[in-house]
């Protein structure tokens, strides 16, 4: 099928990554192992046009096939854990639990596996903390726990 005629292009950045992914699946690339050397040559040859090296649908195939998602144990805790998000750039992990503590784990290497770097129990605590935010120094965090009050505090690691 062919197009002929002009175009207006409204927003350059979304056409461009349109684009891309009609190439990628016109093209019919294949992630297999054996189509390596093909993926490469393509993703240089999508480079000049202007676009991003690698379309988001085959940076996400080629991630979750030689990167796959798996779940990782961290560590057990008596209570309930409600809360865990990254903190400094991803390099820690920060975990609210209902045993009135908020427990930072350290990435460390191989495997991008966590050890426990920190506890902090936080007082008045009425049930839970069911909120957690850190700054993005990474030297104060702010809890809401079931109280009418939230709570604010420095954080160092001595």
């Amino acid at each position: 099928m062919a197009i002929v005629g002009h175009l207006t292009v409204g927003h350059q950045k979304a056409f461009r990554e349109l684009r891309e992914e009609v190439q990628c699946s016109c093209h019919g690339w294949s992630l297999t192992s054996t189509n390596i050397i093909r993926l490469c040559s393509g993703r240089e040859i999508l480079k000049p046009l202007g676009g991003s090296s690698m379309c988001l649908g085959m940076k996400t195939a080629v991630v979750n096939q030689f990167l796959p998602n798996r779940r990782h144990l961290i560590n057990e805790l008596e209570s309930a854990n409600l809360f865990s998000q990254f903190v400094k750039d991803g390099s820690e992990l920060m975990v609210a639990s209902k045993d009135e503590s908020i427990r930072f784990f350290q990435q460390c290497l191989p495997g991008d596996r966590y050890s426990m770097k920190n506890v902090v129990h936080v007082p008045f605590v009425s049930l839970d903390i069911y909120d957690v935010a850190m700054n993005p120094m990474g030297d104060a965090l702010c809890y809401a726990t079931w109280s009418v009050s939230i709570f604010y505090a420095r954080y160092h690691v001595i």
